[in-house]
This record gives C-alpha cells, sequence and structure tokens, in this order.
C-alpha cells in the first residue's frame, strides 16, 4: 500500500473513552497560479499620474501587490494551491519541492484509516483541512478508502467521525480571533511555537523544511491540548 502510521492512542481524559486523532495541513501556491501574470489593463494608474516614471512606479507597486495577492488566494483554494505539509496523530510528513503531493495525501489517507477507532479531530477542519484533502485527491486521481465517506467528515454539527473544534468553539458565526491561537490562550494554553500560517510559504521560498515540519506539529499538539479542554467539560460526546 502507499504506507501508514500507526500512532498511539490514549483517551484525553481518564474517564473518558474517546481516542482522538488530530489532523492539520499546510497550504501553499501553486506554480500554475504564481503564473498568472499581471495585467496592467486591470489597474489604471491614477489620473493625476501623469509622467511615465509616475506611471512606471504604480505599475511596480501593483505587480508586487499582485503576486502577494495571488500567493494568498491560491493557499486558501484547492483549486490554485497545493498541500506542501500533512501531520497526522504525532507524525508530520513535508513536501517542499511538490513533486509528491499525491503520496503525501496518500499517506494521509491510510494513516487516518488505520487509526480508524479514533475520532479525527481539526480546528476548521470542515471547513478547509478535509475539505482540502478530499478536493485535492479528487484532482491528483488519489482514492480514497477511509471507515467513513468523504461527506461524513465534512457534515456540520456532528462530532463523529470528525470534530471540528472550531465548530464546537463559534458555531456558525466565527468572530474576527477565533483562530486556533485566539482559542488556545483563551483556554491557557501555550502558543509560542505556534508561529503564523502566513509564513509558510516564506519559509517554502527559502527551503526551510524545518519550518514547515515545527509549525505543523505545533498545530497538532496545540489541537490535542484544546481537545482535551473540551473534552474535560463535556462538550465533545
Amino acid at each position: 500500500g502507499r504506507g501508514s502510521t500507526t500512532v498511539t492512542l490514549h483517551p484525553i481524559q481518564e474517564h473518558s473513552l474517546m481516542l482522538l486523532l488530530p489532523f492539520d495541513i499546510e497550504t501553499i501556491p501553486s506554480a500554475r497560479a504564481l503564473a498568472i501574470p499581471y495585467n496592467p489593463d486591470d489597474n489604471p494608474p491614477p489620473a493625476n499620474y501623469k509622467t511615465p516614471d509616475a506611471i512606471a512606479g504604480h505599475h511596480e507597486r501593483a505587480k508586487a501587490a499582485h503576486a502577494v495577492g495571488i500567493a494568498k488566494t491560491a493557499s486558501l483554494n484547492p483549486r490554485l494551491g497545493r498541500i506542501v505539509a500533512i501531520g497526522v496523530g504525532d507524525d508530520v510528513r513535508v513536501n517542499l519541492a511538490g513533486d509528491d503531493e499525491s503520496a503525501l495525501i496518500g499517506w494521509a489517507l491510510d494513516t487516518i484509516a488505520a487509526n480508524g477507532n479514533a475520532r479525527v479531530v481539526t480546528f476548521n477542519g470542515k471547513a478547509f483541512d478535509f475539505r482540502w484533502l478530499f478536493i485535492r485527491a479528487a484532482m491528483l486521481g488519489v482514492e480514497v478508502n477511509l471507515p467513513c465517506k468523504p461527506d461524513e467528515y465534512l457534515r456540520r454539527y456532528t462530532c463523529d467521525p470528525h470534530v471540528d473544534l472550531m465548530e464546537v468553539l463559534s458555531g456558525s458565526r466565527p468572530e474576527k480571533g477565533d483562530s486556533l491561537e485566539g482559542w488556545a490562550l483563551a483556554f491557557g494554553i501555550d502558543t509560542s511555537k505556534i508561529g503564523s500560517g502566513a509564513d509558510i510559504w516564506p519559509a517554502v521560498q527559502r527551503g526551510d523544511d524545518a519550518f514547515v515540519r515545527d509549525h505543523c506539529a505545533a498545530d497538532l499538539s496545540i489541537t490535542s491540548q484544546l481537545a482535551a479542554k473540551l473534552d474535560a467539560a463535556g462538550l465533545l460526546r
């Protein structure tokens, strides 16, 4: 098969029978998205920009903003981006070059399937992590063979087979600041190692495999700690 990781699972509190498997992905823009050219006709200079230097300066700044905007937009859209790292349980796999995204996705699916006695736990996984995983798998022709059908992992307002902590905490209307870091801080969880998702693409550009791996591992750890606190409060059953 494609290979998988069987992790050691423990109830997240002594009297609980619930086993949770944290899952997280990191995404970046695809080469195809980054190749979308800046079109000067879409962004004419202000009327008071008369000289060639002023007009050229306007387009130079707009072109730089275009590149930043494409990178940000594509990292949030599976049509325009790709998965660069996946964490499942206590294991993280990274593929900076993008030459083996199919294998990365296959490993994650097989690992989730191998730990089928656990509920997968994410933060915003119904809108982001699992949605990306399934769409990219379909685009790349990767077979999905999980204990439950893909749509069951995306189904809202249920904690089986997938517990989405953002849904539990924020309901249907997340507010500004309702991020993994924001909620972790509110529960007294150390977030000093989490960094920012916006730093992933610059790290990939400089070839910093360790940064991407550590960021994903920190997300997994904080997700697990937050889940433990919510389970202790009886909110995950």
